[in-house]
């Protein structure tokens, strides 16, 4: 018998072995990191929670097949701007997380703000034209902040989300004044008015003053700031990041204490908590606490922001590089 057909049936059967063996392996690959991701899937209160080390199977998971496996028990997303929280947790009842899915931060943030201050004026017993009155001052002042910023040549001033996964952070270039038309409406709760008037400053690159305006916000009684604590806290946050040094343990722990107010039930109707992940990933990185930073991406993809899966690419790419080039 010549060796050629001999020679080729043992290579198909070793080619057959080899694809069974293949299957066999990349079968136990997706049963192992569906186990090991099942026990930890988020939900409620669970995403706001200590983000435990990554694994192996995981990164597997978050990088092959962009955390599917995390995501199938996942919060379910929902639209930021939308009251996602209802009126949970404006009575103390822990909050949900929310997940920014909107595209437009800026339109988002208005919409917000328009619908917790009906909210809040509403449960105040605030007469009905008074409250029309207020909201309509209100949305004025954010459409001429629109129009600002979508005029020709102009620049956006940066909103609750950083288009930039690269996580870098530039100084806060100073803005001219705003018109005079660009004040905050008298006669707004304490909380809105002075989350309001630190957004202003900020805009204009006086950090010191937003600051001072958020923490004095975060000052107030719990009763009389439910709706905008975790906006101020996570806007503190931003800013600890925009100074000059940056101050990046502030940043850890702003980010950190918003997920703490929305945990015990203040309102977060811009999903600032899941958010707050992500940046804080980012503080933490540029601290070189680079387990940390990558756990906290990590779950940020368990609270079902696909967002955070580019970010632990960039992440873990920029490890590699600095790993080859001795950094």
């Amino acid at each position: 018998m010549s060796t050629g057909p001999k020679l080729l049936r043992r290579a198909m059967a070793a080619g057959l072995a080899a694809g069974a063996a293949l299957c066999v392996t990349l079968g136990a690959v997706f049963w192992k990191i569906a186990a090991s991701a099942h026990p930890r899937r988020p939900s409620a209160l669970e995403a706001l929670g200590e983000p435990p080390r990554v694994d192996f199977w995981e990164r597997i998971d978050l990088v092959l097949f962009r955390g599917r496996a995390a995501f199938a028990g996942a919060a379910i997303p929902a639209a930021r701007g939308a009251p996602a929280l209802g009126g949970a947790a404006g009575r103390g009842e822990p909050a949900r997380p929310v997940v920014a899915t909107v595209p437009d931060p800026y339109r988002q943030t208005a919409a917000a703000d328009e619908s917790d201050l009906a909210a809040a004026l509403s449960a105040r017993g605030v007469p009905e034209a008074r409250r029309r009155s207020l909201l309509d001052q209100v949305r004025r002042l954010r459409e001429a902040l629109l129009r600002e910023d979508e005029a020709p040549g102009s620049e956006r001033s940066p909103g609750v989300v950083d288009t930039d996964p690269s996580g870098v952070v530039v100084a806060a270039a100073p803005r001219g004044a705003p018109p005079v038309d660009l004040s905050v409406p008298p006669g707004l709760p304490a909380e809105f008015a002075g989350y309001l008037e630190g957004a202003l400053a900020y805009r204009r690159g006086d950090l010191a003053a937003a600051s001072a305006r958020w923490q004095d916000l975060l000052a107030l009684p719990e009763e009389a700031r439910r709706q905008r604590s975790t906006w101020a806290a996570f806007m503190l946050g931003r800013t600890a990041l925009r100074r000059q040094p940056r101050d990046l343990a502030a940043a850890v722990s702003w980010f950190r204490r918003t997920r703490e107010l929305a945990a015990h039930g203040f309102a977060d109707s811009l999903g600032l908590a899941v958010l707050s992940l992500g940046w804080e990933a980012r503080a933490e990185a540029a601290r070189r606490h680079f387990d940390r930073a990558e756990a906290l991406y990590a779950q940020q993809a368990r609270a079902g922001d696909s967002s955070a899966i580019d970010s632990l690419r960039i992440f873990w790419r920029e490890r590699l590089i600095r790993g080859f080039l001795g950094h």
